[in-house]
């Protein structure tokens, strides 16, 4: 399981107030990144603009291990960098790890190369049992492959009916 982290804060919406900044990302090349700006809400008083969305492991080597108050910091610092001024405007953080969530150990499938091992099996369902989510697709971590494995599921489960009513015809 891939172990991605996410920061986000309540702000007055800075971003489209003084930059003009209707959604999307800015990247940084030190510190958490990317800092991302909602795309819902517009011209709203207040938005949640996250500012950290990375693995836990690797791209910020021992950042995962950092006191949440330490996170926070460096978080507020990263939009700090991009907007001056307005990183003492962040408020009401929430920090989330994904591997620490219980029943949930983490973000998103990781493997590498065409498919894991069982992705055929698993694809298939299983009697009344058929699978959906990003997990079984192979656009693992998106609302997209979440969407096309359930239409491939209710496709698959629509064949199965059509096919059982010809047989009692």
């Amino acid at each position: 399981m891939g172990g991605a982290l996410k920061i986000a804060w309540e702000s007055h919406r800075f971003w489209e107030q003084d930059y003009n900044i209707y959604g999307g990302l800015s990247f940084l090349e030190q510190g958490l990144s990317p800092v991302w700006y909602p795309s819902s809400r517009l011209m709203h008083p207040t938005g949640v603009v996250v500012a950290g969305y990375l693995m836990d492991e690797g791209e910020i080597p021992g950042f995962a291990d950092l006191p949440l108050g330490q996170k926070f910091a460096a978080s507020r610092a990263s939009v700090e960098k991009l907007h001056p001024g307005h990183g003492q405007e962040l408020h009401n953080p929430v920090y989330c790890g994904w591997k620490h969530v219980k029943w949930n150990e983490g973000s998103w499938v990781l493997y590498y190369g065409s498919s894991p091992e069982g992705y055929d099996v698993v694809i298939e369902g299983d009697g009344p049992i058929y699978l959906a989510g990003d997990t079984i697709s192979n656009i693992v971590g998106w609302q997209e492959g979440a969407a096309l494995s359930a239409r491939r599921a209710v496709g698959m489960i629509s064949e199965k009916v059509k096919m059982a009513s010809n047989a009692a015809r």
